[in-house]
């Protein structure tokens, strides 16, 4: 079995990305965004794939890590603009102020914030 394993991912990926990283943290996101197929095209839309690692096994994704640095995360392309424009004013509005109770800043310097997903 010959894994690759590369930083970041082609943006043709990014939608099975989201649909993994959706494996790991939908049920957190839910309460955010209810809609599984609208979490799942707005991680796909919004990713920072510069911020990850991917594991790949006969062109597939089987496996993501996210991580959090000073400048940026796999998740920091999600802010109000995004949510407002993907969801409409009011769920957007609803998203910013549920996903802001998860906001956090980092302590300690990691290697991963987020590993996020295997299958």
């Amino acid at each position: 079995m010959n894994v690759l394993i590369q930083k970041g991912f082609n943006l043709e990926k990014a939608g099975p990305v989201a649909k993994l990283y959706e494996e790991a943290f939908g049920a957190k996101f839910a309460s955010a965004i209810p809609d599984k197929a609208k979490r799942i095209q707005l991680l796909s839309d919004c990713f920072v794939p510069e911020f990850s690692f991917t594991a790949i096994f006969e062109d597939e994704v089987i496996g993501l890590a996210g991580f959090q640095q000073p400048n940026g995360s796999l998740t920091s392309g999600i802010g109000m603009k995004q949510l407002i424009g993907k969801l409409g004013t009011l769920k957007g509005l609803w998203a910013c102020l549920v996903f802001s109770l998860f906001e956090r800043k980092q302590k300690i310097s990691r290697i991963g914030d987020g590993w996020d997903c295997c299958r």
